[in-house]
């Protein structure tokens, strides 16, 4: 196995969901058309959903590991295939918070994230110890989603019933209708398993693990993980301001990569000292456009981890600059971003 390369940065842990947030100031409508100064990254894959799973995270640096792969092998990143394609999912599971290994035990990582959330660096930095990780087919993410109709309310309504009405109880009472489980799990989740797995999945000690158990366990595809290296900024050296923020950032849209960062999208104001939402999104571009009375405004294009739909709604993801700076957090320092190379 490849050595585990120590964590540049420790990311948010949290469930980073979601819906609308005063962090994300999308530009108006009016001025997609203006021209001036772009840097936009090439080859990204398509927009996906987290549905009712707290994996933005996950996702994210799933975002920068098949740009970079895609890059690499010049193929076409909107056009991947789920049986050779590493399950974001799973990205998700390696970044759980460290805190959380002595509760998940040795196997923390053969987990489905859904009682907390985790950091896209962490999850970056232990798929650098990895020799291979399951494949997106493993878990059907984007069936499920499609089953619920999009709803990601609907989704983690259908996972909460899982987890209390049958996990919980069968840890409470030592018991469970089995047959009723066996529906849920076709009907809301379109999982045709036997009874078997079932009963040895309800043994475990995590709703988390018993979720792994049941839709990943026994899949068999796994995708080898290509070489890569992970940077941040700032360093010790560089001193965080928003001017820098923009120097570094446009220097490495530059090289064709996206960063990745973590914000604390509080409903109130970016100087709230706690943050109770926090979320994870790749920047992919960025853009100056100015007035005719010379007034100019920055604009950042974030590839977000609520669907095509929150990208279309949103001036396909363009938001304001400064506006995201504010509310960009760090636990340890204000601000910070990551990249591949």
């Amino acid at each position: 196995m490849k050595k585990l390369l120590l964590l540049l940065f420790l990311s948010l842990a949290f469930p980073c969901f979601a819906e609308v947030w005063p962090a994300f100031n999308p530009m108006p409508k009016a001025a997609l058309a203006s021209q001036g100064e772009v840097i936009e990254v090439k080859n990204m894959p398509e927009a996906r959903n987290q549905g009712g799973l707290p994996v933005c995270y996950g996702i994210t640096a799933w975002y920068a590991y098949m740009q970079l792969q895609c890059k690499a092998n010049q193929s076409d990143c909107r056009n991947l295939s789920p049986d050779t394609t590493p399950s974001p999912i799973m990205l998700g599971a390696l970044g759980l918070d460290k805190d959380l290994h002595e509760k998940y035990g040795s196997v923390y990582n053969k987990v489905v994230p859904y009682s907390i959330g985790g950091g896209d660096s962490n999850a970056l930095s232990a798929l650098e110890g990895e020799d291979d990780v399951f494949a997106d087919a493993c878990f059907p993410l984007d069936r499920m989603i499609q089953r619920f109709g999009g709803s990601n309310r609907k989704m983690f309504n259908a996972f909460e019933n899982l987890k209390m009405q049958f996990f919980e109880r069968n840890k409470n009472e030592g018991k469970v209708c089995m047959n009723c489980l066996l529906d849920a799990l076709r009907d809301d989740f379109g999982l045709s398993t036997d009874q078997t797995t079932v009963q040895k999945a309800l043994s475990e000690n995590v709703f988390d693990k018993f979720l792994f158990d049941l839709f990943v366990r026994g899949c068999n595809k796994k995708v080898a993980v290509q070489d890569f290296h992970l940077r941040g900024w700032p360093n010790m050296s560089e001193t965080d301001s928003y001017d820098n923020f923009i120097a570094k950032l446009r220097s490495v849209l530059q090289k064709n990569a996206p960063v990745l960062t973590s914000l604390c999208l509080d409903q109130k104001n970016a100087s709230d000292e706690q943050c109770k939402s926090g979320h994870a999104v790749a920047i992919t571009g960025y853009r100056k456009v100015c007035t005719k009375g010379a007034s100019c405004t920055d604009y950042l294009k974030v590839l977000n981890t609520w669907g095509a739909d929150w990208q279309k709604q949103n001036s396909d993801g363009w938001l304001d600059s400064r506006t995201l700076y504010d509310y960009m957090t760090h636990q340890y320092r204000n601000r910070q971003f990551i990249w591949l190379e």
